[in-house]
């Protein structure tokens, strides 16, 4: 493979600048023959510029990562150029194949006069020097020159080194330090450089800077980092190619794996969040290109609509103040850098939906009052999961424990959803009559279903979120709820009652999920529940007659026979109240 790739690079070099400048010429005008639309031949003739121009590129590319795994911008061109003809622009591959190109020659014309003038300066360095020893001339290398030696200089003859005329006067041509055409007359005292030329008299001088230090050696170094410092920009550019090769790719990967890791996804698009815009035509070309999966826009960073978070997911929607905004701003975006008509024209293309048809609900004309908990502190439920109360007869109200000081009139059942009641255990703790008012309904038979944040809220004590402090709940358990420090029997679950109650009889299985960080002193047995997959299983919740309460959510979606239930008991209790 190498010995291969080493003959295409040979390949690639044969006939140097004059080839390049000829095949640029043919590829120049080829692509404005492509521009104002004329045709020749039976292609497009683009295709001239690509293949002069385009496939150079290419090969170099290969080389690089066959031969090193070298990954510059070359291979983040040759992904453009061939997304480009993938995508049928075959003048945007042919204009870019060009540009590159032309860019290129401008560049190695640059750095070869660079070379030139370096190769001029060296030649120009004399290569030895009369050094006077002991009242004896003798000839040595230059570079062994020492600072203090005394040196004679010939008419016509270059000075060696750096140093201060002792004896003679004559006239120095500088051309080559200082750019004067003519000479410059030099007597004892005055400096003399080295690399210049000594015009008429000889005189003796004593160095004073020798080998790297004299002013010939010190120009060739500027000289030469000028160049090396245009090749570490070229080299600061190749390492940024190389992140966004590896970016375009580990994202083209991405949406590679999820299109055909399960078929049945159907994904015919994708849109980039927080995608820097001067990456986003680079990111597009290359997923296209690699999956055929279209790009529909993209999102960049927006840190002035950014959702903060919280020890169990983001920050509640009635907790952002400026929520509003955010929303706003977002839909602006989005209608500058996202293909709306295009998503809207795929959305026209897809199937009908096909929901499975729920048996009808049983018809009462019993509508019990269920009051459900929302508010800051309570704010997790799942709106199938209402819809199916509601599928049911139910009527939910909705109270505020940290607001209302009693539960809705003529209510009948109790829901307390998920939350976060230790961020505002201080204010549940100071609403005390609505306190007494739950504990008495509860211990009275009305049906109640607590979950996850609804559970903490029905314990003895419960610790805020600083961990500071105990605050008085309900205290329908005689437990306390505080902080573990980390996610208690995260995941989903199913759960086999032990015996009949609220939601379910005997050995049957409700569908839920845990997600906490606080635990309770008192969890409950009353279930066993079961991880998928896996044998890890545990004990938990509450679970009689009149009440469901326990860290798992239950999604009365897709347990309509649970929802069932809890609403004949709350007509049940209405009727017994009434009677």
């Amino acid at each position: 493979m190498k010995a291969l790739m080493e003959k295409l690079e040979h390949l690639l070099e044969l006939g140097g600048i004059k080839k390049d400048i000829a095949l640029l010429a043919v590829s120049g005008v080829a692509v404005l023959l492509s521009l104002f639309g004329v045709r020749p031949l039976p292609f497009d003739m683009a295709w001239v510029a690509i293949i002069l121009c385009g496939v150079p590129i290419i090969l170099e590319a290969v080389i690089g990562l066959v031969t090193a795994f070298d990954i510059k911008a070359d291979v983040l061109v040759s992904l453009a150029l061939i997304a480009s003809v993938a995508i049928g622009e075959d003048f945007a591959a042919g204009e870019v194949a060009f540009i590159m190109q032309l860019g290129g020659l401008l560049e190695e014309l640059t750095v070869a006069k660079a070379r030139a003038g370096i190769e001029k300066l060296v030649h120009l360095t004399p290569q030895t020097a009369r050094v006077l020893r002991d009242g004896q001339e003798s000839i040595i290398p230059a570079e062994q020159v020492q600072v203090g030696d005394v040196l004679r200089v010939l008419p016509g003859e270059g000075v060696p080194v750096d140093g201060v005329i002792v004896s003679g006067q004559t006239s120095i041509n500088q051309a080559v330090m200082t750019g004067e055409s003519l000479p410059v007359d030099k007597t004892v005292g005055d400096e003399v450089s080295s690399g210049t030329v000594n015009q008429f008299g000889a005189f003796e001088m004593r160095a004073s800077k020798v080998g790297e230090d004299s002013s010939i050696q010190r120009m060739i170094r500027l000289v030469q980092s000028a160049d090396a410092g245009k090749a570490k920009i070229v080299g600061i550019a190749d390492r940024w190619a190389t992140w966004i090769v590896v970016i375009a790719l580990t994202a083209a990967a991405l949406v590679k794996g999820m299109a055909t890791f399960r078929t049945d996804a159907n994904i015919q698009g994708v849109i980039l969040n927080r995608c820097p815009p001067m990456m986003y035509l680079r990111l597009k070309e290359t997923i296209e290109a690699e999956t055929g999966v279209q790009v529909y826009g993209y999102l960049p960073n927006l840190p002035e609509c950014a959702l903060e978070s919280r020890h169990l997911g983001l920050v509640t929607a009635a907790e952002v103040g400026d929520l509003r905004q955010k929303l706003r701003r977002m839909a602006e975006q989005a209608e500058q850098t996202i293909d709306i008509d295009g998503l809207l024209a795929l959305a026209e293309t897809a199937p009908a939906l096909e929901v499975p048809q729920r048996p009808d609900a049983p018809i009462s004309r019993e509508r019990p009052v269920i009051a459900l908990a929302r508010d800051k502190a309570f704010c997790f439920y799942y709106a199938d999961g209402l819809s199916e109360l509601a599928r049911q007869g139910a009527e939910l109200v909705e109270f505020s424990p940290l607001v209302d000081k009693a539960l809705p009139a003529g209510c009948s059942g109790l829901y307390l959803g998920g939350g976060y009641p230790e961020v505002f255990a201080k204010e549940l703790a100071g609403n005390t009559s609505l306190l007494r008012e739950i504990h008495h309904a509860i211990l009275h038979g009305m049906p109640t279903v607590a979950e996850c944040g609804g559970f903490l809220y029905l314990q003895r004590h419960l610790a805020d979120a600083d961990g500071r402090y105990d605050w008085k709940m309900v205290g329908a358990f005689s437990g306390k709820a505080g902080n573990t420090g980390k996610l208690s029997r995260f995941g989903y679950i199913e759960m086999t009652a032990r015996a009949d109650g609220l939601l379910c009889g005997a050995g049957e299985r409700l569908h839920a999920h845990e997600f906490h960080y606080w635990d309770s002193t008192t969890p409950g047995g009353d279930f066993r529940a079961q991880k998928p997959l896996s044998d890890r299983g545990w004990d938990c919740a509450w679970h009689t007659p009149t009440l469901y309460a326990g860290f798992p959510h239950i999604h009365f979606g897709g347990c309509p026979k649970a929802a069932e239930r809890f609403v004949a008991a709350c007509i049940a209790y209405e009727r017994g109240r009434e009677g």
